[in-house]
């Protein structure tokens, strides 16, 4: 095994998860990206036996010392399988192992996903923007966000509105894609369409990026193309995300809502939301709001989508006065807010 100094961080990552075994790597797991897992796992199926010296120096520099090491680590395919049928659907996880034992270097624009994205802007910040765009609709929305910020602003509205349209790309004109940017072909199973991520792709990379890049790009948008600029804005902060608002924001948020418009945004809404907001309100409101919505008959979708969008927007309204903080579904860095 190699020294601590010659230990990459993907396999100290891959020594970390072994010491802390299957029910914790799989929690780990589910809040990576697949191209995260893909580093790691690979860094995982290539070991074999592990000696403790090696474990020790890795939990000592992630300063983990409440870590017992358990001595040799053997077996990796069973604890990177184990962990990652926890954490992914079965079939998935299967097939991800069976990749990662036996791995293949990608290809063609998959290749992209595991390149730096300072490098892949070099590549395509000379390109058309509907170019700029296909190849970015196959990638993953932290990745866009990261690549996109080394972009001109007037550029990066363009291809987010072009992204926004894509609903599919056809296999061929990935491959003349990837032939002029002199990529090696990928290996397409079939002949069908890939689904672009559209709209909700755009939102959940401005999501990534950082505050006054996100609203430069949104103004650009809006100049250009209102409707999707509106369309992609309220695809970015959802009702349902308002459940990763800390309480005293969103008490504020509250205050400001009517309750008939807040009964009605309630309609249908998650067990987890509704409770959100009794827990945040008094026992009485919460009590008549409880059985408003029991009383409650039909309600059209556009009311209630009506009433959920009135409240997003005030509470946009005092995240841009600087009283709420809204956390971004999707977010980016530590520092990140919506």
């Amino acid at each position: 095994m190699a020294t601590e100094n010659q230990i990459s961080g993907a396999e100290k990552a891959a020594i970390l998860l072994l010491a802390l075994g299957e029910e914790a790597a799989a929690d780990v797991f589910r809040g990576l990206e697949e191209s995260e897992i893909r580093l790691v796992g690979q860094a995982m199926a290539r070991m074999h036996e592990i000696p403790t010296a090696t474990i020790n120096a890795v939990l000592n520099e992630f300063r983990r010392e409440m870590i017992q090491p358990r001595g040799q680590i053997t077996n990796t395919r069973n604890f990177l399988n184990n962990s990652l049928s926890k954490a992914l659907d079965p079939p998935r996880a299967r097939a991800l192992v069976n990749e990662l034992v036996t791995p293949q270097k990608p290809r063609g624009l998959k290749a992209l996903q595991l390149a730096e994205p300072k490098n892949v802007s070099r590549l395509l910040v000379n390109e058309h923007p509907q170019i700029c765009a296909v190849v970015l609709s196959t990638l993953e929305p932290k990745k866009v966000g990261k690549i996109l910020s080394f972009f001109p602003p007037d550029k990066l509205s363009d291809i987010l509105l072009r992204m926004g349209k894509l609903e599919k790309i056809s296999p061929d004109l990935l491959r003349e894609i990837e032939d002029v940017l002199n990529l090696a072909p990928t290996d397409t199973d079939g002949e069908a369409p890939i689904l672009a991520g559209g709209v909700k792709l755009v939102a959940a990379a401005l999501n990534t990026m950082n505050k006054e890049l996100e609203n430069q790009a949104m103004d650009a948008m809006q100049t250009v193309d209102a409707d999707l600029a509106d369309i992609i804005r309220r695809a970015q902060f959802t009702f349902e995300d308002l459940l990763g608002v800390d309480d005293r924001s969103f008490q504020s948020v509250l205050r400001e809502v009517n309750r008939d418009i807040l009964v009605v945004a309630l309609k249908a809404a998650s067990p987890e939301m509704k409770e959100k907001v009794f827990m945040n309100v008094s026992e009485r409101a919460a009590s008549m709001m409880r059985e408003d919505l029991e009383a409650m008959g039909p309600v059209k979708v556009t009311e209630v989508e009506n009433a959920r969008q009135e409240i997003i927007r005030i509470a946009r309204k005092l995240e841009e006065e600087g009283k709420v903080t809204l956390r971004s579904a999707g977010g980016g860095g530590d520092d990140d807010v919506l």
